[in-house]
C-alpha cells in the first residue's frame, strides 16, 4: 500500500521510465518504484536511440543490429532493476525506439494510457535547469513529468 497525505491509497498507474541505461536512470527508476509502489502499477522502461550518420548508406542495413544491441541493453537494465527492488506486484514493459526521446515519449503517451513520466536529468548546460531531453519531454508532455 502507498500512503498519500494520511490516506491508505493504492495507486494504479501507467508510469513511463525513460532511460539511457545509466546509473542515474537506475536511481530514478528505483525512486519511482519506491514512491509509487508496485501493486497494480505498470512501469514501461523506454530507451530511445539515434544513429550518427543517417545519410550513410550502411546505416539502414545496420538498424536491425543496432536495435538488437539496444534491446539487450534495456533487458539488462530491467534485470538490474529487478535485482535491486521487488517488482512482483507491478507489470513491467520495455520499449526501445529509434529516434529522439522527446517525440518517442510524446507518441507513447498519446497511444497508451500513460499517467506519468518519471525521468532524471543528467545534462545541465549553462543556465538551463534541465538537459535537452528532459526539457523536450516537459515542453510537449500531455501527462505530468
Amino acid at each position: 500500500m502507498t500512503y498519500l497525505h494520511g490516506y491508505d491509497t493504492v495507486i494504479m498507474a501507467h508510469i513511463l521510465l525513460p532511460t539511457d541505461l545509466s546509473d542515474q536512470s537506475m536511481i530514478t527508476a528505483l525512486f519511482a518504484v519506491d514512491l509509487f509502489g508496485t501493486k497494480g502499477n505498470t512501469y514501461t522502461l523506454v530507451h530511445a536511440f539515434m544513429a550518427i550518420g543517417l545519410a550513410d548508406p550502411m546505416v539502414p542495413a545496420m538498424l536491425p543490429d543496432l536495435q538488437k544491441v539496444h534491446d539487450e541493453g534495456l533487458e539488462a537494465f530491467e534485470e538490474r532493476l529487478r535485482a535491486k527492488c521487488d517488482l512482483s506486484g507491478a507489470q513491467m514493459r520495455r520499449l526501445v525506439a529509434f529516434g529522439p526521446l522527446p517525440s518517442t515519449i510524446h507518441e507513447l503517451a498519446k497511444e497508451q494510457d500513460v499517467d506519468l513520466v518519471v525521468m532524471a536529468s543528467s545534462g545541465r548546460h549553462g543556465s538551463s535547469l534541465f538537459g535537452s531531453n528532459t526539457t523536450g519531454v516537459i515542453q510537449g508532455a500531455q501527462v505530468p513529468v
